[in-house]
């Protein structure tokens, strides 16, 4: 972790003050932080533990991010970031109010009791519930399938709006306003000795049970164990493609083939993938492209960190804004001619610079 952080610090860092909103790219993850690119000229840094637990979950490589600025300079030259922006001398009486409400959230922590709350909202990564007057946070993960199978299975997870449930606290932060819940009960020595025999790698069958914006909650049966598994298939790993619209690639009840990638104990749940069923098709589709190719390709994105183009067979290229002469600008729908300057099989994409012709006729890049 040194030296990687070591490496990055020898980059030139731009002048950030408290407070300014930044955007970047995911290049790195660690057991504890994301590290953010901004257009290769800085880095930034964000505790993992800022993410709720089902986003923290799905992070990748390549994942676009919005942060504010907390510190511009940390012990090794990086940003120091938060999702929030960072509180001024005003709010701090606001914290104190903050912390009353939430005292009993935070006395509950770690304990073994319970709040009755009631299910008031479905967004894409859970639940917002309501528990003694206040509004918290209950993921996904954080409810066992066993309890939309049972109760509102035919409607989906909006069967469990207006649905009272028995609540934990897993986390709370009176700063910022968050509370978050879970449902989930400990597990059994039964449940731990199934995942227990499940090994990484390892191929099994299993039935879609509920499909969901973030991706798709799977029973997994083995011949190793009687009963069933609870998986979940994050949409990143359903298909090697860029996007998958998973409504109508998938119902409830379907057979599918599943590669285990993860076991969670504390959760009672394993990851899975489709995706790695078969070869990433980008390594054999790379091979069609050198180092100073020309070749042509669409516009599909233009943001301030670059501009993300199209080329043959469906290959994603990436033309960084360091790479792109002040005044010219790219629109979505455009097509271009770009020259090839590497290949990213991390990221699955091809690096580009803009191919430009002078009045002289000289290339360059």
């Amino acid at each position: 972790m040194e030296e990687l952080l070591a490496s990055y610090s020898k980059k030139p860092v731009n002048n950030f003050s408290r407070g300014d909103k930044v955007e970047g790219e995911v290049i790195a993850l660690t057991a504890s932080e994301v590290i953010i690119d901004f257009g290769g000229k800085s880095e930034g840094l964000i505790n993992k533990k800022e993410f709720i637990p089902t986003d923290r979950e799905k992070l990748t490589l390549g994942d676009k991010i919005s942060a504010y600025v907390v510190n511009g300079e940390g012990e090794l030259g990086q940003i120091i970031l938060s999702l929030k922006p960072p509180l001024s001398g005003k709010q701090s009486q606001k914290n104190i109010y903050a912390s009353r409400r939430f005292e009993k959230f935070s006395q509950a922590m770690g304990k073994k009791v319970h709040f009755i709350g009631k299910v008031v909202e479905l967004n894409k990564g859970g639940f917002v519930v309501e528990a003694e007057g206040i509004r918290g946070f209950l993921p996904i993960s954080q409810i066992a399938l066993k309890q939309i199978r049972t109760n509102h299975q035919s409607e989906g997870l909006e069967g469990l709006i207006g649905a009272e449930l028995s609540l934990k606290v897993i986390e709370v932060d009176p700063a910022n306003n968050k509370l978050i819940f879970s449902t989930r009960q400990a597990l059994t020595e039964e449940e731990k000795e199934k995942i227990g025999k499940l090994e990484i790698g390892q191929q099994v069958k299993g039935q879609v049970e509920l499909v969901a914006p973030f991706g798709l909650l799977v029973q997994v049966k083995d011949p190793s164990f009687e009963g069933e598994v609870e998986g979940v298939i994050f949409s990143q790993e359903i298909s090697w493609e860029r996007e998958t619209d998973l409504e109508s690639s998938f119902q409830v009840g379907q057979q599918i083939q599943v590669q285990v990638i993860g076991k969670d104990e504390n959760l009672g749940r394993i990851s899975l993938s489709l995706k790695r069923l078969s070869a990433d098709p980008f390594e054999k589709l790379s091979e069609e492209f050198e180092m100073d190719d020309v070749v042509q390709g669409v516009v599909t994105e233009a943001s301030g960190n670059g501009i993300v183009v199209k080329l043959s067979s469906g290959v994603e290229g990436f033309i960084p804004a360091s790479k792109i002469e002040q005044g010219l600008s790219y629109n979505a729908g455009q097509k271009v001619n770009v020259l090839v300057d590497s290949i990213d099989n991390v990221k699955r994409r091809v690096n580009l610079a803009p191919f430009l012709t002078s009045t002289k006729g000289l290339l360059y890049k």
